[in-house]
């Protein structure tokens, strides 16, 4: 029963307006940022060729790592992305909950269905939602990338590759297979963001406004990130330790892991047993 109730549930994911909102806005971004790069390096070659490589300095190729959106340090597009990542894995499904509590959909699907089941489905059907959101476009974003730039690996001594300096996490696997480490890295946003809905749906428990369910998510995302930065632990900051470039030293892949835990036991245990029971709804 689980099978067949989590199927429906991806169905109406994949055929939701908002999957293929956040889609685009994200391929956008990343199309957007491509363009300003290729143009970039169209005009340093050409600045190198007139001038050569005393004036211009040394030059280290373009590679794909340092042109991947999440490894790319210096323009804006990035930015912007990653700080709309809560609220693009948001947009699909978070906010079902609420609606179909609203609407009395949730009455009578529950009269057909067991609780447990439904609950359960619910739950893993709006994670994957994040989940494959954010996984979609950051990988669309590699891919894209890799059709203009070569993987070329990087030299930590030319210090443009943050990720290879200093005390960073996973340093080694980012310079011997920097590959793996950026898809290890798109699969730990894509896990992180995915729990981020989580938090949206559930707040959708507490409340019948559609919109405040949708971007609670992201709400409580930045007033956490903003708290643990005002106290001074930046690399406990989740603004920060999900950009793959890793923009302070030290950050630890073990506070990653524990956070995304708190999140998915407390999501867990609020709306899959504690919601479940409610007699109300």
């Amino acid at each position: 029963m689980l099978k067949k109730m989590l199927s429906f549930e991806l169905y109406r994911l994949f055929h939701s307006k908002g999957f293929y909102v956040s889609l685009i806005i994200g391929a956008f971004f990343s199309v957007w940022l491509l363009l300003n790069q290729y143009t970039d390096t169209i005009q340093h070659l050409e600045m190198i060729k007139k001038y050569g490589t005393l004036e211009e300095g040394l030059y280290y190729p373009d590679s794909v790592y340092n042109h991947f959106i999440g490894l790319d340090y210096w323009h804006k597009q990035p930015q912007i992305l990653y700080m709309l990542f809560p609220l693009l894995a948001s947009i699909p499904y978070s906010a079902s909950y609420c609606l179909e509590k609203n609407g009395g959909y949730l009455k009578n699907l529950l009269t057909r269905e067991k609780r447990s089941v439904f609950y359960t489905s619910k739950f893993i059907a709006v994670f994957l939602s994040g989940f494959i959101t954010i996984f979609s476009i950051l990988f669309f974003d590699l891919i894209i990338t890799m059709m203009f730039y070569p993987l070329l690996p990087p030299e930590a001594i030319t210090s443009v590759f943050p990720a290879a300096l200093g005390n960073s996490m996973l340093k080694e696997l980012f310079v011997d297979f920097p590959m793996i480490y950026t898809l290890f890295y798109i699969l730990i946003d894509s896990i992180f963001f995915g729990l981020i809905a989580l938090i949206s749906m559930y707040i959708g428990t507490l409340t019948r406004h559609t919109f405040v369910s949708l971007v609670s998510g992201t709400i409580v995302y930045y007033f956490i990130s903003f708290i643990i930065s005002t106290i001074g632990l930046h690399t406990h900051n989740p603004a920060v330790y999900l950009v793959p470039y890793q923009p302070f030293d030290g950050i630890s892949l073990d506070i990653i892991v524990i956070h995304s835990l708190i999140i998915l036991i407390l999501c867990a245990f609020l709306f899959v047993i504690k919601e479940r029971k409610k007699d109300v709804l």
